[in-house]
């Protein structure tokens, strides 16, 4: 889970999927359409032309051909007449239509351009604020990875404020919490672990057969004297953590989020992964930059900045 803002071009992002602002009757038009046209060519516009026409706040997802995503979602965002046809609505709307469809189709990740701003004349602060509150406040409940490309250099320097504010947000995390409050959170999470601790021989001599992630969360916790708190804070909200104890399957950045948050050893992650079937694979470039940053002693936030500057998906990172 996790939500990242990128200066730069939308269609070198590698992330599954790609977002293309569209007209209802879902033809190429504008200036990510048609750079998507030219490079994706007739194969798309023939897929396209299969669908029947969508409304505004709908999307479709067809294949993406030579771009280096999995999927491309065309969705119809809304055009600014003044606000007087629920435009900021249906733009929020348009968001979460993509970010679900991504979902539902099993993909890890998603980036969008600004919607509805530049020809279909949002304005830049309006439509990046909708942007900002609609992401981040999906990402709290679901395990997607979303990240807002903002190609213009112009309009990223002119509205750094508004970006500047949302990063400090995130920074501060539990602190905008009082004090007494955070320590009421980490009292009960220590209290919690109090039954690991009663059973930790148990459970660590079982740990090298267990078969389940929530099994192998429970074995690692005893072994390294960790709380949920401590596996959780700082990659995914608690609801998250307790939905994977209860037996929901998290991809796979997730788990590798989660064993960097743990400080486990690379091959502790890979144990950690293998009820996924996967593994940090040295032969996949991405794999390849968290494993050589995790073992030269990096923290999340550097490993995801390497991974941003070069255009992969970063790991789940959250300071809520």
């Amino acid at each position: 889970m996790g939500f990242y803002i990128v200066q730069g071009d939308l269609l070198k992002q590698k992330y599954d999927a790609i977002v293309v602002p569209s007209q209802p009757s879902l033809r190429l038009e504008g200036n990510i359409g048609g750079k998507i046209k030219d490079v994706c060519g007739e194969r798309l516009e023939l897929e396209l032309k299969q669908c029947k026409n969508i409304n505004i706040t709908e999307c479709v997802i067809t294949n993406a051909y030579n771009l280096p995503c999995k999927k491309l979602i065309h969705v119809a965002n809304p055009k600014w007449d003044g606000g007087k046809h629920n435009e900021e609505y249906n733009l929020e709307s348009s968001y979460i239509s993509c970010m679900e469809t991504a979902i539902d189709f099993g993909l890890d990740s998603i980036a969008f351009p600004l919607l509805s701003a530049g020809a279909y004349d949002f304005p830049d602060r309006k439509a990046i604020k909708i942007a900002i509150e609609t992401i981040t406040n999906f990402v709290e409940d679901y395990d997607l990875e979303v990240a807002l490309v903002i190609y213009k250099e112009s309009t990223f320097s002119s509205n750094r404020d508004i970006f500047n504010q949302y990063k400090n947000n995130l920074i501060k995390g539990e602190l905008t919490k009082t004090t007494k409050e955070y320590l009421e959170c980490m009292r009960m999470e220590r209290s919690r672990f109090g039954w690991y601790r009663e059973n930790i021989e148990q459970i660590i001599d079982d740990g090298t057969k267990s078969k389940s992630i929530n099994e192998k969360l429970i074995y690692f916790m005893s072994l390294k004297g960790l709380t949920k708190f401590d596996c959780y804070n700082g990659v995914i909200s608690k609801t998250a953590f307790n939905n994977i104890m209860n037996g929901s399957i998290p991809k796979k950045n997730t788990l590798v989020a989660l064993g960097i948050n743990m400080g486990l050893a690379i091959y502790e992650i890979n144990e950690l992964l293998s009820p996924l079937g996967e593994h940090l694979d040295d032969m996949i470039q991405r794999d390849l930059i968290i494993v050589n940053l995790y073992e030269r002693g990096d923290d999340i936030s550097a490993i995801n900045k390497s991974l941003v500057a070069e255009g992969f998906v970063p790991l789940p990172e959250s300071k809520d």
